[in-house]
């Protein structure tokens, strides 16, 4: 019954649409082209992010600790308890919105870090100097 519990509070699903990962929180359109916009955006949520998982893990911890507890001393009382907190706490405002929030900054990140190491790539293939190499590709070959 504890691992549903648990799991029930780790378990996202996803509100935000497609739509919303090219916008910031003010409304304001990220360029997918302006690397730049969408690094400093990029660094301004993470700090925000690794908060409210912190949270949410020290949410989780404390299942984990209820479940480790009921593990030893599987009574009715203790059971309830367990059942009260996890209500007590999916009932929670703060708690929903924290797990809502981070599940968009989740899906934000992941979208920007993909976008950044597209354009990294692309910049790696477009700094790379190939005719160099072929002038000493071909002067190799006339030497022999």
């Amino acid at each position: 019954m504890l691992d549903k519990l648990n799991n029930a509070l780790e378990t996202t699903t996803s509100t935000s649409s497609e739509h919303d990962l090219y916008f910031d929180d003010k409304g304001n359109q990220i360029d997918e082209k302006n690397i730049e916009e969408i690094e400093q955006e990029y660094n301004r949520l993470v700090p925000e992010y690794n908060q409210l998982i912190d949270y949410l893990e020290k949410v989780s911890q404390k299942f984990s600790r209820f479940q480790q507890d009921f593990h030893f001393e599987q009574t009715n009382e203790k059971a309830t308890k367990i059942v009260e907190e996890f209500f007590q706490c999916e009932q929670s405002e703060a708690f929903l919105e924290k797990r809502q929030r981070a599940m968009k900054l989740n899906r934000k990140l992941e979208f920007y870090k993909s976008l950044i190491e597209k354009h990294s790539i692309q910049s790696d293939w477009d700094q790379l100097d190939i005719s160099d190499d072929e002038e000493d590709q071909h002067q190799h070959i006339d030497d022999q």
